[in-house]
Formats: C-alpha cells, structure tokens, sequence
C-alpha cells in the first residue's frame, strides 16, 4: 500500500493509539485534521485566511490546539460547511461530501443550486474514481478510500 507509505511519511496519518483502522468511516473531525496536515506538508496550496471560528458543538474539542488551528483553515477558506452554527465534528462523510470537499481544494469550484454534486460526481466518473452507479453517494465514505483517493490525486 504505497499510499499508506506516502502519508505516514507525511505525518498526516497519526490516531486511534497507532490503529489506522483503515474500513472505518471517516468523521469531519478526522477530515478537518487531514486537510490541515496535508496543507502542513505542502501537499496543496491555498491562501492563509484569517477569520473567526465559533461553533456551539466544539466545546470539549477547545483543548485539542492543531484542531482549533485545522478548523480556522477548512472554514476560513470554505472547505467545509457547517450547520446553523454546528460544526458536527462527529458526523460521517460522505462520498458526495468527500467529492465536493476534494474539488473546492484542488479545483476551487463553487456549488450551484440544487446540483452542486454533479460536477464532482462528473469529474470523479471520469478520473475513474467512482463508477456510474450512483446509489452509494450518500454511504460513508472510508479512510482507505479517502487515503487512496487522495494518493490517485496527488501523485
């Protein structure tokens, strides 16, 4: 698994006490680290942003400092979105949210009403990084699969 490697390398794979637990979901909590990592490690460039972060569902994660920092990145610069003033760091992605965060980073498209998926769904067909069927859109996407996405991409 040469992406394993690539990001081990990178220090953008470190949690769970050393357990990668590769078929597990992914949560946005886990996304937002990774991102802020991997711009960490210049793996892709976007403009330093400075806003002010405040959610009502973040409280028990004010301690954890590379989230805070990780969390003005993906917000300043609109790479995640939030819910009435709820971060929802636990809630699982899902493909279609994958999708679109990987094309607001490396393609800086912006949603278009009622389907703001369908370029990212596009883009991924013909990237052949989903197949045409789309039913499993909305699952939970895993860490093995966003690792091996992320790999297709940068490499």
């Amino acid at each position: 698994m040469d992406y394993i490697k690539f990001f081990e390398n990178a220090w953008i794979l470190k949690w769970d006490h050393g357990d990668l637990m590769l078929d597990a979901s992914l949560t946005r909590y886990q996304m937002t680290l990774i991102l802020y990592r991997m711009k960490k490690a210049w793996l892709f460039s976007l403009p330093e942003k400075n806003c002010m972060v405040s959610f009502k569902d973040i409280s028990e994660l004010e301690h954890d400092k590379e989230f805070i920092l990780a969390l003005r990145f993906v917000v300043c610069n609109n790479i995640l979105h939030w819910d009435n003033w709820y971060f929802l760091a636990w809630n699982k992605l899902t493909w279609v949210q994958f999708l679109a965060i990987v094309w607001r980073i490396f393609w800086d498209l912006k949603d278009w009403g009622k389907t703001w998926y369908a370029p990212y769904i596009e883009w991924a067909e013909n990237k052949g990084y989903i197949t045409k069927s789309w039913e499993f859109l909305n699952k939970n996407i895993t860490r093995q699969e966003v690792f091996e996405i992320l790999y297709k991409i940068l490499i």
